[in-house]
């Protein structure tokens, strides 16, 4: 019986450890990106496949945001369309969420313009996923991305 009454103390007392599902995701933080160079993957609606090399730079953190600055070198399958991408990015660790507002294309070969990026970090701020792709001029597509190295 003492036995069976010390099992059970001592479930109930694992149980009560364990955080319950409301409790634990309002005070949860991601992971913020990690500086230094990503390699891409995507794939636009119209089925092109696209390779990039980003380089990330932290600015500046405020609160649960932070931002970034930086630039992605975009390669379409086919080599028909390339160009380096200018950008702007803003973290937000409350969610994991990324924003990448493209603002300009140098050397730009075929069809390429700056876009606007969203995903969620995942992995300890080295993996981007559930990205999608958009904006003016831009034909939309999904993306992911890992953390390479430092530089």
């Amino acid at each position: 019986m003492t036995k069976r009454l010390l099992v059970a103390l001592t479930l109930l007392a694992a149980l009560c450890c364990l955080p319950s599902a409301s409790v634990g995701q309002t005070g949860m933080r991601f992971a913020a990106p990690k500086s230094g160079v990503w390699r891409i993957t995507g794939k636009d609606v119209e089925g092109l496949k696209w390779l990039g090399t980003m380089r990330l730079a932290a600015r500046a953190r405020h609160g649960v945001r932070a931002t970034y600055s930086g630039y992605i070198d975009w390669r379409s399958s086919d080599r028909r369309n390339s160009g380096r991408e200018f950008f702007n990015a803003s973290f937000y660790s409350g969610n994991g969420g990324i924003t990448i507002v493209g603002y300009r294309v140098a050397r730009a070969k075929g069809d390429i313009a700056a876009g606007r990026y969203s995903g969620h970090l995942s992995g300890r701020g080295r993996s981007i996923v559930r990205g999608t792709w958009g904006g003016r001029d831009v034909i939309a597509g999904k993306w992911s991305a890992k953390w390479s190295r430092s530089r």
